[in-house]
């Protein structure tokens, strides 16, 4: 071992607090970067319980710097409880302080779990300049839904008071104790290891011990912008039986970097290799890859850690020495939510309160299932949610639940990711807890725990929140202004997440959901008091959706030639990126879009080369040529399909009205996987996609016959594929096909590629023609707001070829249209503001909507931030050196791509004080310019109501379409 030196000082904190550091310091001439462990407890305690990957970074060339934090040991000042964002701040000045000393190169990293998880992330959002990359493990983003699941309270009442006080170690100065013995008064005010928390809190919940709501004002859940749009590099470790494992998922998702996911307990992984387990294969060279990442992004050195696939994860139940998966995101790419209907229909399998049902299909005869709630139900033991892996299943307990059994699977089925519950109840109480367990039953009838979720019904209420929407689930913020409430008579709706997992249900197993209203670590809402009420569970509406992986291969082993480099390799094909191992090297080529050739074959294209994965009968081949050249094959797993199933979960989307559509006849058809750009620091970012499947959907008519002409929706901000315009009953009942498409949003993508997305949606349909009975000569389209603009360049461009792009292949037809409706669109980038200053005189913020260095305008056409935007452009716009951006704004701007030869267009606007800040003035513009050049247009403006909505423009629309469709 590398000899080293340990020095324990005072360093001073945010205000003045004396705080004890140990240093450890190896013996080595050069200056080297830093790693610092901090948490709960003291420095010397830290040391013995990480004792082996301390000694292993040291002996590899890092300094290690052990804090007491305030209130803690040998530091002055008084804990508030399981963490702080004064602690934060205090390592923030203690990095900055250290980074300046003769020892440090001037770089820190961090690592630790759970509460030495927490405080890493508290620690990045303060952004220290000198920390450049952190291990954050078993410690949920959102400490809230932790403790706290969508408003269920589980509060660790099980930890009875704060641990006992240690006593700590002296600094190397205070050799009679003084100082340490003058700390530990400060002491005595600490609030305690979970004084921050008590049962039933709300997110918003003030605590009065010190006047803040620690959910909200300490957490990163609301400002985990600080992390995102820093330059730390993110490790994220987590365990699938963590009470944080879901919280792994979207801390990767919105920070990005990496994400290691095993099958262990909270903070198990730190003992993964020092003891055996009944899971095979579940040990982890952790200590090996904490050296080989800080390596990476402290000392610069390129080992492959950032390329090679970022997501590693353990799937239980996988065959043997397949275990450990590669990922390049989450989802996966062949994720299907498949939907399982809870149902009155007897399983036969359980003896429990009520035995029903799981259905691959909705149940045709919804009834209201009685249940009377049961406080004597277990599921956790002595460590409680901190040991998720319930030995034994829970298949005593859930005699007492409600269950619902599947049949009999034929095939396996492998679910990774996180479900959800949607359950329609009714109660005696206003308030209560919903709780599920999901488990595997066995052919012997023994079961094995999977996951498991709750819910508090008051909560029910939908939000936003980015790191949910990355992962299409359903969000709840749980504030107390904004509160649900149960009644006898109608059902609530309740839509929740279940815990993350990763299973491999095997074949002749079934799957079994619980559901009850008590257990013995949740804290009941105040209402329920001593009561035991009746809920009704209505069948109907409730179905269990889970992230089934359908067959698929993404690994390939053989003999591989890229970019001059060859031999035998491994090759992982995602639509994310191409990862190549070759010569013990990792490569990674980013794809620059994915599309299906047809239904058996895939082009993965990259800059480098494309990959051509083709699949036939089990045999799945991928092959090269050019830059790279390779021919390697594996075979299909056996994985079943379930009836019901959709590539991504749709929540609900309370913020966007949407045209409620059934019986789609062709539903998620998949055109293509494109990048997802990272958002700019200080615009709204709709959610930290890295690739976005963009998909349509296809209505056809109840009446005419095919080919029908089709109408093509392309909806508003906010909104997606799911998201069918307005007139589309009108349009359906006129003989007409309704298709509704995506596109990359603005935010976070810029100009030109939601234009190309769209085209390429266009371009997909007249390809498909005649498989979905559409007649491809006549096409139109309509959209509004930003549907509305990407529709008027559509129009305006019509086919034109320099403005196709290839989104989607299909290079040989064309997006030219016959007609398009077009909704309150912007049309004319460089007269936004001025026409919105005419529109609301005096109104400058609204001008600085569109013209201010943080509206969506500039940032399409990439000149936003601080100093930046069109009215900083117009401003400059004669200079020579702004002409490259100004011609941008031009481009981005349908009235300068009219000719002769556009598409003819109704375009519907108005004046009426309503969300849609986009001026009348900008469809004025387009018709105009329409006019000046022969083309047909209708100009139709509506005031006191939305626009468009008045019948008589409905009535007009419908016929110009039609006429001219």
């Amino acid at each position: 071992m590398l000899n080293y030196t340990r020095i324990s000082k005072y360093y001073r904190g945010m205000d003045g607090v004396r705080l004890a550091a140990d240093l450890y310091l190896p013996q080595i001439k050069e200056k080297v970067p830093a790693i610092m462990y901090a948490g709960r407890g003291t420095r010397r305690e830290r040391f013995e319980e990480m004792k082996g990957v301390l000694q292993k970074l040291l002996e590899n060339g890092y300094a290690l710097v052990l804090p007491d934090l305030r209130g803690i040991g040998a530091s002055f000042g008084r804990n508030d409880g399981f963490h702080s964002r004064t602690e934060a701040k205090d390592l923030k000045i203690l990095m900055e302080e250290m980074a300046g000393e003769p020892w440090c190169s001037g770089s820190f990293g961090m690592l630790g779990g759970s509460n030495n998880g927490f405080i890493q992330d508290l620690t990045a959002a303060e952004r220290p300049a000198p920390l450049r990359a952190v291990i954050p493990c078993d410690c949920h983003p959102d400490f809230y839904y932790q403790d706290y699941p969508n408003g269920a309270s589980r509060h660790i009442e099980f930890i009875h008071g704060a641990p006992p006080e240690p006593a700590g170690t002296p600094v190397d100065a205070d050799t009679d104790k003084t100082l340490l013995e003058e700390a530990q008064k400060d002491h005595v005010t600490n609030l305690g290891f979970l004084g921050q928390y008590f049962p039933n809190m709300h997110r918003d919940t003030v605590n009065p011990k010190f006047g803040c709501a620690p959910q909200r004002d300490i957490s990163i859940w609301e400002r985990m912008d600080s992390i995102r749009y820093s330059d730390i590099k993110y490790y994220k470790n987590g365990a699938w039986y963590d009470p944080g494992a879901a919280g792994a998922v979207y801390a990767y998702k919105v920070f990005d970097g990496k994400l290691l996911i095993g099958p262990w307990r909270h903070c198990e992984m730190y003992h993964c290799n020092d003891k055996p387990s009944d899971l095979p294969n579940s040990a982890f060279p952790w200590e090996e890859e904490y050296v080989r990442f800080f390596d990476y992004a402290l000392k610069g050195i390129e080992n492959g850690c950032f390329t090679e696939p970022p997501v590693r994860y353990y799937t239980r139940g996988e065959e043997r020495g397949r275990e450990w998966k590669y990922a390049a995101d989450l989802p996966l790419d062949s994720q299907v939510v498949s939907s399982l209907y809870l149902s009155q229909e007897k399983s036969g399998t359980i003896d429990s309160c009520y035995d029903g049902s799981l259905l691959e299909c909705e149940d045709q005869n919804p009834s209201v299932i009685k249940y009377r709630m049961d406080r004597d139900i277990r599921l956790y033991g002595p460590m409680g949610t901190l040991d998720r892996r319930i030995e034994g299943g829970f298949f005593e307990e859930s005699r007492k639940c409600l269950t619902f059994t599947t049949a009999v699977f034929e095939k396996p089925v492998e679910i990774t990711g996180i479900p959800t519950l949607e359950l329609d109840v009714t109660s005696e109480c206003r308030d209560g807890l919903f709780l599920a367990v999901l488990e595997e039953v066995y052919p012997d009838g023994s079961t094995c725990f999977l996951t498991e979720g709750a819910i508090r019904a008051s909560h029910a209420k939908y939000g936003r929140h980015r790191a949910y929407m990355s992962m299409g689930l359903p969000y709840h913020p749980g504030l107390s202004d904004d509160l649900a409430k149960l009644d006898s008579q109608t059902p609530l709706h309740l839509d929740f997440t279940l815990e993350a997992l990763s299973q491999l249900v095997q074949a002749k197993s079934r799957l079994r959901l619980s559901v009850f209203c008590a257990e013995k670590m949740y804290q009941q809402p105040e209402c329920i008091g001593d009561k035991n009420p009746v809920i009704g569970l209505h069948t109907g509406g409730s179905v269990l959706k889970l992230p089934v992986i359908a067959a698929n291969v993404t690994e390939f082993q053989g003999t591989l030639s890229v970019e001059g480099m060859s031999g035998p390799g491994m090759l992982y094909v995602f639509k994310r990126a191409v990862y190549v191992y070759l010569g013990e090297k990792w490569h990674r080529y980013p794809c620059t879009q994915v599309y299906p050739l047809d239904k058996e074959t895939i082009i993965y294209k990259t800059k480098n080369f494309d990959v051509i994965k083709k699949t036939a009968g089990s045999q799945v081949t991928v092959t090269a040529h050019g830059m790279a050249e390779f021919k390697l094959c594996a075979s299909m797993p056996e994985r079943k399909k379930f009836a019901a199933g959709r590539p991504w979960l749709h929540p609900h989307r309370h913020w966007y009205n949407k045209t409620s559509v059934r019986d789609i006849d062709f539903q998620d058809q998949w055109v293509a996987t494109v990048p997802v750009e990272k958002c700019q620091e200080g615009f709204p970012d709709a959610g930290p996609y890295n690739t976005m499947d963009l998909m349509l959907n296809l209505k056809l008519p109840e009446k005419g016959k095919a080919p029908y002409p089709c109408i093509v929706g392309i909806h508003g901000h906010g909104g997606d594929y799911d998201c069918f315009e307005r007139l589309t009953g009108r349009i359906l009942d006129e003989g007409y096909a309704m298709a509704a498409v995506d596109y990359r949003a603005t935010p976070p993508n810029r100009w030109p590629g939601l234009m190309y997305d769209v085209k390429g949606a266009i371009r997909f349909l007249k390809a498909h023609a005649a498989e979905y009975g559409i007649d491809m000569e006549r096409i139109g389209i309509m959209g509004g707001s930003c549907g509305g603009h990407l529709s008027a360049f559509i129009a305006a461009t019509n086919g034109e070829p320099d403005t196709e792009g290839d989104i989607g292949g299909n290079t040989s037809y064309n997006s030219r249209i016959k007609a398009a409706a077009i909704y309150f669109p912007w049309t004319d980038a460089l007269g936004f503001g001025e026409d919105i200053f005419h529109q609301y005189p005096g109104q400058i913020e609204r001008v600085m909507n569109s013209d201010g260095p943080f509206a969506p305008p500039g940032y399409m056409f990439d000149y936003s931030g601080e100093g930046k935007g069109l009215a900083s452009l117009k401003a400059h716009m004669n200079e020579p050196e702004y002409q490259d951006i100004l011609q941008r704004a031009i481009d981005i701007s349908p009235v300068s791509h009219v000719t002769e030869n556009s598409a003819p267009s109704v375009i519907v606007h108005g004046i009426y004080e309503c969300g849609i800040q986009i001026p009348m003035n900008q469809s004025v513009r387009f018709f105009e310019k329409l006019t000046q050049k022969g083309v047909k247009a209708l100009l139709l403006c509506n005031n006191e109501g939305f626009f468009g909505e008045d019948p008589e423009i409905q009535k007009a629309v419908a016929d110009f379409m039609k006429n001219r469709v």
